[in-house]
Parts: structure tokens; C-alpha cells; sequence
């Protein structure tokens, strides 16, 4: 790997990829330690509809969007807690959002300028609230602190994670 001159710290990589499943449709309604603050999410895990997202390196930030069924009317907004780690011999840890929330819960508001595509809404991501800095951190795993409830189909909601950034620093 070559080095940076002198006067520059960092570089735009301009890496990332799309959006990747993290929660499955039926997981969003679903809460994790029965709605309090997950301190495991190895064992405070209520169902199999979460995944691990491998960041593979690939960038500095993580951004979460929830899609949910266009008639669905919101009443509770779903919270998330996001989790990282290095790899399968490292300790999870809470990661921040940009805004460094204290509680480390990202709320996946709904807003009537939601983008559809005639079946679906997905939330726009909020870049201080909703982007979350990986810390060095290879594997992501998210936890559903508040179901998401509303009336219509709130099973078909499902949530997406794409790591996003690559600002390098050496």
C-alpha cells in the first residue's frame, strides 16, 4: 500500500455498495429482549429474521432504510439498535450514529415523502439520525428495540443496510 503525501490525512475511496437485506419481511413487527435495551444480541434475539452484514471493508459508514407496504399506516415508527464487531472472535459493541445519540437507537420515521414504487415506501434515511460510523468494524448486526405497528400489512416490512463512504485514514 503506498503512502499519502504529507499534507494529506485522508482520501475519498468512494466504495460502498448497494442496499443489503438485515432484517427479513415479519421482523420489523417482531421486538428483540422484549422491547428494552439489547446488551447480547448473540442471545436477546426473538425470531431468525436477522442477518449479519458483512461490510467487507468497503467503507466508514452504514445507512439503514426501512421498506414497508405502501397502504400500511404507521402509528408506531420502529427503533433500531446497531451493533459491530471485527469478527467472530471480537466482542460486539453499540455503534453511534452521527449525531452520537446517547442511546444508540435509530428511529426509522415514516414521512409522507417516503419514496414509493407503487407497492412499496422506503423511509429516507436521515445522514446525523440514521447513518451509524462502523468503527472499524467488519460484521453489523441490528436488533429491534420497538416494533413497528400500524394498520395494513405490517409483516411485509423489511429493513436495508448499505455501507457507504470509504474515507481512509492512515
Amino acid at each position: 500500500m503506498g503512502s499519502l503525501p504529507k499534507h494529506e490525512v485522508a482520501r475519498v475511496m468512494g466504495t460502498g455498495f448497494g442496499w443489503k437485506l438485515v432484517i427479513q419481511a415479519g421482523g420489523m413487527d417482531d421486538v428483540d429482549n422484549l422491547g428494552n435495551d439489547i446488551t447480547n444480541p448473540d442471545t436477546q434475539l426473538n425470531g431468525t429474521t436477522r442477518n449479519v452484514c458483512k461490510t467487507n471493508k468497503l467503507g466508514t459508514f452504514i445507512q439503514f432504510r426501512m421498506v414497508y407496504d405502501d397502504a400500511l399506516s404507521i402509528s408506531t415508527d420502529a427503533v433500531i439498535q446497531v451493533f459491530g464487531r471485527f469478527d467472530d472472535s471480537d466482542q460486539w459493541q453499540r455503534l453511534k450514529s452521527m449525531d452520537s445519540t446517547p442511546l444508540v437507537d435509530i428511529v426509522l420515521a415514516t414521512a409522507s415523502s417516503d419514496v414509493t414504487d407503487g407497492t412499496f415506501k422506503y423511509t429516507d434515511p436521515d445522514f446525523q439520525s440514521q447513518t451509524i460510523d462502523l468503527d472499524a468494524t467488519l460484521d453489523v448486526i441490528v436488533r429491534v428495540k420497538t416494533a413497528l405497528a400500524g394498520t395494513g400489512n405490517v409483516a411485509s416490512a423489511f429493513l436495508q443496510a448499505k455501507v457507504i463512504g470509504g474515507i481512509r485514514t492512515f
